[in-house]
């Protein structure tokens, strides 16, 4: 029997939506139909073999039980051996659940004490601070009236916030406290040590009056971005009140911005679109909107 693939949006739009699919993410999918365990791809065709996941399930049941016997033997040596093994796998199972180089971020940790921190230190430090928040509900457990269907646990909002605080720290310039992602100003007036490069940075993150935040789609583009992408214009502007700043700080940020991360850009540019459309398909209504366009920032 001949393959067969069905083509249709993700999710149906109507005509008067038609002209915002690109805001919503809309896109094309295809849809192949499976008539046999052939069809499967060679990955997880093993994975759809209930006799062979019988068996690797009854062999694993076997191999718990043996545990569990030995754990509540008599023997010392034998207890303490099971223990071990079992330890080994739960330290095996919780790496699949932690960030690579860290013990603190992710599901429990693997930290012997509080001040064992993995390669990514600073990261860790702020896992850390968040898994010692005093307020948490525990994964399947109900606290405070409140049942968490959750596998994980969850914190209190301001604990969150903190963490996310923390983090976005290890994203700014040193120093400063509007250059990077987000700022940590309390006030407009507030300024870091390198409060020339600052001043530039505070207004070319609450000036511009076009942006697209990381993982946001807007003007028909998607920004995959964590950082937020900014009209060129403004990036422009940016560029321009640190070279006059003409500062050690300002042209390290200056650097930094435009030649090390090599920031991109955008610009508007409109567009024809159809707005609304007759029972027939036709066009009766057209309107102009504009569109985003990436492009590269000038070096610094």
């Amino acid at each position: 029997m001949d393959d067969i693939q069905s083509n249709f949006d993700e999710f149906g739009v109507s005509a008067k939506f038609e002209d915002e699919v690109g805001s919503f993410g809309l896109r094309k999918l295809s849809y192949k139909k499976l008539e046999s365990d052939n069809d499967l791809p060679e990955d997880i065709r093993q994975w759809m073999d209930l006799r062979t996941l019988r068996v690797m399930c009854n062999k694993r049941h076997r191999q718990m039980k043996k545990l569990a016997a030995a754990i509540s033997s008599s023997n010392e040596s034998e207890k303490q051996e099971a223990e071990e093994h079992l330890n080994r796998q739960k330290r095996a199972l919780a790496d699949w659940f932690l960030a690579p180089n860290t013990k603190w971020c992710g599901r429990g940790n693997q930290a012997e004490k509080y001040n064992h921190l993995g390669g990514y230190s600073r990261a860790d430090a702020c896992c850390r601070k968040h898994d010692h928040c005093k307020f948490v509900i525990k994964g399947m457990t109900t606290k405070w009236n409140l049942f968490n269907y959750r596998p994980y646990t969850i914190s209190h909002c301001s604990c969150d916030i903190r963490k996310k605080r923390d983090l976005s720290s290890l994203l700014r310039i040193p120093g400063t406290k509007w250059c990077g992602a987000g700022w940590s100003a309390s006030k407009y007036s507030e300024m870091g040590g390198l409060s020339r490069a600052d001043r530039c940075c505070r207004k070319h993150d609450t000036t511009c009056p076009y942006w697209i935040l990381g993982f946001e789609t807007k003007y028909g583009l998607f920004n995959w971005r964590v950082g937020t992408l900014m009209h060129c214009s403004c990036d422009e502007r940016f560029r321009t009140c640190l070279k006059m700043a003409d500062s050690a700080d300002a042209n390290m940020v200056g650097r930094v911005f435009f030649n090390v991360l090599q920031t991109k850009c955008f610009v508007l540019k409109p567009e024809k679109i159809c707005k609304e459309r007759s029972w027939w398909g036709q066009c009766t209504k057209k309107g102009i909107r504009k569109r985003a366009h990436i492009r590269d920032n000038r070096k610094f």
